[in-house]
C-alpha cells in the first residue's frame, strides 16, 4: 500500500513526505479497516464525494481525521502539511481507503458506480485509482466465468471392512461386539461421510457456475452468430445504428448469467453495431439518438426499475430510456431528464458506440445492486 499512497502523492503532485509518513498513512487505512470504524453508508458518502456528486460528507471526514491523527499528530483535512497538498491530501487517502475497502470485502458496487460515472462527467481525480478499479472489477468479471475443477470425494473403505464383518456374524448365527478401536473407526468414517458431504456441496456450487459460464458463452455466441435483435424483432443489419446502440446493451443483459458483464462485452458491442446502418463513432446528443431509435425503445430486462436504485446523474442513458418510454411529450420528458440528472438532455454528448457502452455500465451497476443487495 506504501507503494500506492507514493504513486498518488507523485500523481498530485505532493511534495515532502517520506518513507515514515506513508508508514503511518498505511497503518490508519489498515486502522480504519480492520476496526470498521467506518459504515458501509460512510463509503457510500465518500464515493459520491470523490465523484464530485455530493458536497462533503463532514462527519466522514472528521472520523477519518481523528484515526490519522492518532498517527500523525499534525495531520489535517486541509492538507497543509506537505507542498502542493492542500484539499488533495485526503481525497489521496480516501480512494485508498476506498480501494483497500471494496478489495477486503469483495464489494464491487462502489468501483461499478466510479466507472459508470466516469464517462458522464462524475471522475474521481486521480486517473491511477479510476484504473485500478477498473482493473479490479475486469479481474471480477474473468474470476466469475472461470472454469474450476470439481473435488474428489474421500475413499471410505473402513465402512466396507466393518459391514463384512458384521455381515458374517449375521450369516453365522453370532453376535457381533466392536471393541475400542472398531468403534474409533467407525467415527472416523462418520466424519470423513460429512466432509464427503461438504465436498458434494462444494461440487454441486460449482457445477452450477461452471454450466452457468458456458451456458452465458453459448448464447452469447449464438447471439453474436444470428444478429437478431428480439426487442426490434429484426436483424441488425436492418437497424439504425442509434436502434442497435440501445438494444444491445439490453440483449447482453438479458442472456448474461453473473451480476456483471463479461469482460469482451465493449468487443461484442462494437461487433453489434458495425453490422447496422450508419457510424458508431458519430458524435450526437443523448436526445438526439434515442429520438433516432424511434418510439419502441427496449423495455427494461431487468425487471422493474427500483427508483431509489436508479440514479439519473450517473445512469443518464438508462434513465433517458425508461423516462421516454413513461413521457410521451417531448417537452415533459426533457424537463423530467433534467430534474432528475441536474442536466440538459441535450449537452450530454458522445459517440453513438460510447453511449451503448455507457447503458451496459448503467445496466451493470443497477444489475448488481440488485442482485447483491
Amino acid at each position: 500500500m506504501e507503494k500506492l499512497l507514493r504513486s498518488c502523492y507523485d500523481e498530485a503532485g505532493i511534495l515532502g513526505a517520506n518513507a515514515l509518513i506513508y508508514e503511518k498513512r498505511k497503518d490508519a487505512i489498515m486502522t480504519l479497516i480492520d476496526d470498521e470504524i467506518l459504515s458501509r453508508k460512510n463509503y457510500a458518502d465518500l464515493t459520491d464525494w470523490l465523484m464530485c456528486k455530493e458536497e462533503r460528507p463532514e462527519e466522514v471526514l472528521i472520523q477519518l481525521e481523528q484515526v490519522f491523527c492518532k498517527y500523525d499528530e499534525h495531520f489535517t483535512l486541509q492538507g497543509m502539511q506537505f507542498e502542493n497538498a492542500e484539499n488533495k491530501e485526503v481525497k489521496i487517502l480516501s480512494m485508498v481507503l476506498l480501494y483497500q475497502y471494496c478489495v477486503k470485502n469483495e464489494d464491487f458496487e462502489f468501483p461499478l458506480k466510479i466507472l459508470c460515472g466516469a464517462m458522464v462527467g462524475y471522475r474521481i481525480q486521480s486517473r491511477m485509482m479510476e484504473k485500478k478499479f477498473d482493473t479490479m472489477v475486469s479481474k471480477y468479471r474473468i474470476s466469475l466465468r472461470a472454469g474450476k475443477e470439481l473435488s474428489k470425494l474421500k475413499r471410505m473403505s473402513a465402512f466396507t471392512e466393518a459391514k463384512k464383518e458384521i455381515t458374517e456374524a449375521i450369516n453365522n448365527e453370532m453376535s457381533y461386539e466392536a471393541g475400542p478401536s472398531e468403534l474409533k473407526n467407525v467415527l472416523e468414517q462418520i466424519e470423513l461421510c460429512q466432509r464427503n458431504i461438504r465436498i458434494l456441496a462444494e461440487n454441486e456450487a460449482t457445477y452450477r457456475n461452471n454450466m452457468k459460464a458456458r451456458s452465458e458463452e453459448t448464447n452469447l455466441l449464438w447471439w453474436l452468430v444470428s444478429e437478431w435483435s428480439e426487442y426490434y424483432q429484426k436483424g441488425y443489419e436492418n437497424m439504425k445504428v442509434e436502434e442497435a446502440a440501445l438494444s444491445a446493451p439490453f440483449e447482453i443483459n438479458k442472456l448474461v448469467e453473473f451480476d456483471v458483464y463479461p469482460y469482451v462485452f465493449s468487443q461484442i458491442i462494437r461487433k453489434m453495431l458495425s453490422v447496422s446502418a450508419g457510424d458508431m463513432e458519430t458524435e450526437c446528443s443523448l436526445k438526439e439518438m434515442i429520438l433516432s431509435a424511434g418510439s419502441k425503445l427496449p423495455e427494461n430486462s431487468v425487471g422493474d426499475v427500483e427508483k431509489e436504485k436508479l440514479d439519473a446523474r450517473i445512469q443518464p442513458v438508462l434513465y433517458g430510456v425508461e423516462s421516454r418510454n413513461r413521457i410521451e411529450k417531448e417537452e415533459e420528458w426533457a424537463a423530467a431528464f433534467r430534474a432528475e440528472s441536474g442536466n440538459d438532455i441535450d449537452n450530454i454528448r458522445m459517440s453513438v458506440v460510447d453511449f451503448s457502452l455507457q447503458l451496459c455500465r448503467e445496466l451493470e451497476l443497477l444489475r448488481y445492486m440488485q442482485n447483491e443487495r
